[in-house]
């Protein structure tokens, strides 16, 4: 661990955005760990405060667009975070069912605006994708299909195609998908051996008397018997593996039916799933049958498992439910209520897999398993978006949290992300009291951290919440009309925990930051200087603490009040009396507090520290030579330290490379503990210098470094 100018200690280095300190990591201290969001590829991470060891409870991870089960694991497609304008992240991963596991096997992007194929296929060694890349020639891309072996390895290009990629499957030897031009019109049915090798055309929209529109590749291709199976507006068609003629097996478009979404075949049947019914026809032909009608909006996919159609209807404004029926007829069978909508129905003897809810505009879907003999879904895999400014809190279970995809948990230990609630917008605080998570977004709210209903349990602002026993309190921002401006005005409020009226605390014209402890709120006034106040919970008057300057957060201990700021740590009495430096770093936020020490999010080094509190009334701290300083030989430079708590004579070293060696530039005896020592500087000149003070303690000596500068 590295001492700190301040007698703190990293326990902590994280890597993620360099950000500043409105932005930091808020840091939730509980049972000796830290638990924080940084941004980074492990966005949750929680950190013990004995040892420093890191534990990653999740990974960033987006929505699952597709999924297919492999080998005792789900082979998926996530689409991720934008990496440039309008193109988004996308990878293809492999997770364990019990969902414990995953490895990303490959990395791409996708251009929401243009649609295509987000599928993912597998053999026994490789799955198959695709992803866009951009031309040289500026707004011109390529679609591109990979091959990725699922046991880790480089990526392989099979086939770069000027035209977008709609669908794409697999027999034994070949791939094949259908490809559609955005800019000069044509469709195209092609593949490429699984090997790598030329591209063959099997249909060619104008070739093949499918012009002047061609067919309009909508839904996925079917490789069965010998026959590729594949829809649009023209219709349910099939060609040869060796090309040919195309035959319409049931002819479509926008006047007689819906697009297909998915098709299924067998020996003698062709199904298809569109925006209204389940449908069928004889591979060679015919009248076609409505098996399922009715669907206002059906999630897009359906199976045939062990003789039974299962699909998925979602009617405008109602959650989705999962429903079978034999293919022969009978009774519709719920498997399962309260979905968001079904995309990449798979099963295996056990379990039937889908994803439910999220598309590329809404990254909030997640991988779940439904047990054939029955009972509730359970998720395997969901999108983790949360960043460094995702509010959350931590029970005895679970760490609970918001990013724009909904309020989620995942175990304090680490393993699967479930979401209790999609959708939400933004949430502006979040906390747990272990039987309800309760959030702001645009009211205050409740829900069960098992989920469950949502409760308003009143109407509140933004953006603090608090919460004891009884009793919640949040500040709210408004403004007031003065009669000729807009002023911004700062509420403290309240409401029972039980449910009932908000109440006014406290109001001005503005104020800061806020903490709560015990019967009374403390809060920042801005001005010149800020001025820290507190007012009982009940209201009442209030009293002044003093100046301070601004920070991050307030945190307590029986005594005093602590709060950090962009050049600081401070502390006063909880009384009211003096207020007192006890750290001197650059972008200290997120301060928190245990019986032992505090802790807080360096914004500048990008880590976490601790000082303990036994410490703060014995420190030294070496001001200067600062980093990167340049003292020129000859010249007189003040070195200069703080200390507290620390008599005994000074000694101060210099080394000239970094650290390794050491001449004393004071009496080795030591001097006077004033806390400056001028120094004529000597030769010989270095890049790698070091100042070191120490104080020569009647027990022991206590030491602190500078940071690397030059002599020259």
């Amino acid at each position: 661990m590295e001492l700190l100018v301040d007698g703190s200690e990293f326990i902590f280095e994280y890597s993620g955005p360099s950000v500043g300190s409105i932005h930091a990591p808020p840091l939730i201290l509980k049972d000796s760990y830290l638990y924080l969001f940084d941004g980074s590829d492990t966005p949750i991470k929680k950190i013990s405060t004995d040892t420093g060891e890191i534990t990653p409870l999740a990974a960033f991870t987006g929505s699952p667009m597709s999924a297919v089960i492999h080998n005792g694991a789900v082979v998926w497609v996530e689409h991720n975070t934008p990496i440039s304008f309008n193109s988004h992240l996308s990878r293809v991963n492999r997770t364990s069912l019990d969902g414990l596991e995953t490895t990303v096997l490959s990395e791409g992007g996708h251009y929401i605006n243009d649609g295509g194929s987000f599928e993912v296929v597998v053999d026994d060694a490789h799955a198959y994708w695709v992803n866009e890349k951009d031309r040289e020639v500026c707004c011109f891309r390529d679609w591109v299909i990979q091959k990725v072996p699922l046991a880790g390895g480089a990526t392989t290009t099979l086939a770069t195609v000027p035209n977008r990629i709609v669908a794409i499957a697999r027999d034994d030897t070949y791939l094949y998908w259908t490809e559609n031009s955005q800019t000069t019109g044509g469709d195209w049915l092609k593949r490429i051996p699984l090997a790598g090798g030329a591209i063959e055309t099997l249909v060619d929209a104008q070739l093949n008397g499918l012009a002047p529109y061609g067919w309009g590749p909508a839904g996925n291709i079917v490789i069965s018997g010998g026959e590729v199976f594949f829809g649009g507006y023209a219709g349910i068609m099939k060609v040869s593996v060796l090309g040919g003629d195309v035959t319409i097996l049931k002819p479509l478009s926008y006047a007689v039916g819906p697009l297909p979404w998915k098709i299924i075949v067998d020996a003698t049947t062709a199904y298809w799933l569109d925006t209204e019914s389940i449908n069928r026809v004889s591979r060679s032909g015919g009248s076609s049958t409505t098996v399922v009608s009715g669907l206002l909006l059906p999630g897009r996919d359906f199976m045939i498992h062990d003789g039974s159609i299962v699909w998925s209807d979602c009617p405008p404004a109602t959650p989705c439910t999962m429903m079978t029926m034999p293919l022969t007829g009978g009774p519709v069978t719920t498997l399962a209520t309260d979905l968001q909508g079904i995309r990449s129905l798979a099963s295996d003897d056990l379990s039937l897999y889908f994803i439910d809810g999220g598309y590329a505009y809404d990254p909030s879907g997640k991988i779940a398993k439904l047990p054939w003999v029955g009972g509730a879904p359970t998720t395997i895999v969901s999108a983790v978006m949360a960043d460094i400014v995702s509010p959350h809190a931590v029970d005895d279970v679970n760490v609970y949290f918001s990013d724009y995809t909904g309020i989620k948990k995942v175990p304090i230990d680490g393993g699967i992300v479930d979401i209790l609630l999609p959708h939400t917008g933004q949430v502006y605080d979040l906390l747990t009291d272990g039987e309800f998570v309760y959030f702001l977004d645009g009211g205050l709210k409740k829900i069960p951290v098992d989920g469950g209903p949502v409760t308003l349990v009143t109407n509140a602002g933004t953006p603090r919440l608090f919460m004891d026993s009884g009793h919640f309190y949040w500040t709210e921002q408004t403004s007031i009309w003065t009669g000729s401006d807009l002023v911004p005005q700062s509420k403290l409020m309240k409401a029972p925990k039980a449910g009932g009226p908000a109440e006014l605390i406290y109001s001005d014209r503005s104020f800061g930051m806020v903490g709560l402890d015990g019967s009374d709120i403390y809060f920042l006034e801005p001005g010149f200087p800020n001025i820290i106040k507190k007012i009982s919970v009940n209201g009442g008057p209030i009293t002044v603490i003093g100046g301070a300057a601004d920070g991050s957060t307030f945190v307590f201990d029986d005594k005093y009040i602590y709060w950090g700021d962009h050049f600081s740590l401070q502390r006063a009495p909880k009384s009211g009396g003096p207020i007192t430096p006890i750290a001197m770093e650059p972008g200290i936020a997120f301060l928190t507090i245990d019986d032992t020490a505090l802790y807080w999010a360096l914004t500048m080094e990008l880590g976490i520290a601790k000082l303990e509190l036994s410490a703060i009334d014995r420190f030294l701290t070496l001001y200067t030579p600062s980093f990167g300083a340049a003292w020129t030989i000859g010249s007189r430079q003040n070195i200069s330290w703080g200390f507290r708590g620390m008599p005994g004579k000074a000694k101060i070293d210099i080394s000239r490379d970094g650290g390794v060696t050491w001449t004393s530039i004071s009496s080795k005896k030591g001097i006077n503990n004033v806390g400056i020592l001028t120094w004529k500087v000597a030769k010989p000149a270095t890049n790698n210098a070091r100042i070191r003070v120490c104080i020569l303690g009647s027990t022991s000596t206590t030491c602190d470094m500078s940071e690397a500068f030059r002599i020259q």
